[in-house]
């Protein structure tokens, strides 16, 4: 199995509804995440706050 886990930002008093669009609870990491079977986008509330957006890679001089 992979590691590769899109981990979620999701509060306690919401986790129900986490778990009803399909996302799983990690025991280890003590966070929830989307399996990779599922869309993402259902749970973009949750998303980090970096992983939605294009960051600049080029330094700047």
């Amino acid at each position: 199995m992979s590691n590769d886990r899109f981990y979620l930002n999701c509060p306690y008093d919401e986790k129900d509804d986490c778990k009803s669009l399909g996302g799983w609870w990690d025991n280890d990491a003590r966070k929830w995440y989307v399996p990779n079977d599922v869309d993402r986008n259902l749970f973009k509330k949750w998303w980090p706050k970096n992983s939605g957006s294009k960051t600049n890679v080029f330094p700047i001089a």
